[in-house]
């Protein structure tokens, strides 16, 4: 092998290392905030206040609508009931094509697969 493409392949391992490191990292750093969000919050609601200023912090406690995920069998079970309730001949077979559609075009491309030993 060339001297080129071992130091190529030595990046790449560092650089995989350093993306678990700094992955690791976050998940804590983002379950941290989520805890302080909600600590402000709920301090926010005991105190019946819009929201809070410290310093040149301004929080403002504000509703948002949001919706969870749903499993791939609940949609396509949820797809199939509305089909259905629609008077369509063949639901599965609908919805299949539904969530088909939905989906990009298919490619083939190159990936490395990294094994260590």
């Amino acid at each position: 092998m060339s001297e080129d493409i071992i130091g190529t392949l030595k990046e790449l391992s560092d650089t995989i290392e350093e993306i678990k490191r700094l992955s690791v990292i976050l998940k804590k750093h983002r379950t941290k905030k989520k805890d302080l969000e909600e600590t402000i919050i709920t301090y926010l609601i005991e105190e019946d206040k819009p929201g809070i200023r410290y310093e040149n912090i301004t929080i403002l406690s504000e509703k948002k609508k949001t919706r969870g995920r749903i499993k791939q069998k609940t949609k396509e079970a949820n797809i199939i009931f509305a089909l259905e309730s629609l008077g369509v001949k063949d639901p599965t077979s609908a919805a299949r094509d539904i969530l088909d559609s939905m989906k990009g075009q298919e490619q083939t491309v190159p990936k490395l697969t990294i094994i260590n030993e």
